[in-house]
């Protein structure tokens, strides 16, 4: 990647991590930061990280998104009797 296509990748990744959100989006974005964990320290080292990300950052993980891919999971947080009705899932985890 040249300079110019990775300053363009790190800004879209931050202008995706800051979007103004209506009420309608913030429960979900809420629940999902819930069920993660993840604290203001947590996503400060993030943009960190994605700040000084560079292209030999990106091809070092080559490797292990190539082995998740082979995997074929999926994964779905949602209606549970809809999930189970899906027929798509081998193992349904209830979080609640």
């Amino acid at each position: 990647l040249s300079d110019r296509e990775m300053r363009k990748y790190i800004i879209g990744t931050m202008s995706g991590l800051d979007l103004p959100m209506t009420p309608s989006l913030r429960g979900p974005r809420a629940m999902g930061i819930y069920f993660s964990g993840v604290n203001l320290d947590d996503k400060i080292e993030f943009r960190k990280q994605v700040i000084a990300c560079q292209p030999e950052d990106i091809a070092a993980l080559a490797d292990v998104v190539e082995a998740v891919l082979q995997d074929n999971n999926i994964c779905s947080m949602g209606n549970e009797s809809k999930i189970k009705d899906s027929g798509l899932f081998d193992n349904i985890v209830s979080l609640g």
